[in-house]
């Protein structure tokens, strides 16, 4: 993978399923880009995007949460919140 400057590439430490990270990334857009800092486009530090917490639960959590979004971002885009706020993820 190549990476150009002001973009920083996210390796999972631990055997996770990718979807459900993908999935909680995207329902904190708007804090990562709050903690932009630029005036040509929005960088994140490695420092401030370490900061960043997210919830790891049990692989079969994960994969059960990131399967119950898939299936209803078929049915509806805009439910990716509402889903992961009703299972208590975020």
């Amino acid at each position: 993978m190549a990476i150009n400057q002001g973009c920083k590439g996210l390796v999972p430490k631990e055997d996770i399923d990718i979807r459900f990270f993908r999935y909680q990334l995207s329902a904190k857009t708007e804090i990562l880009q709050s903690l932009g800092q630029g005036s040509t486009f929005l960088e994140l530090s490695a420092d401030t995007l370490a900061e960043i917490r997210l919830v790891v639960p049990d692989r079969s959590i994960q994969t059960r949460i990131a399967s119950e979004l898939e299936a209803e971002l078929v049915l509806c885009p805009w439910t990716l919140g509402v889903v992961a706020s009703a299972v208590g993820v975020w």
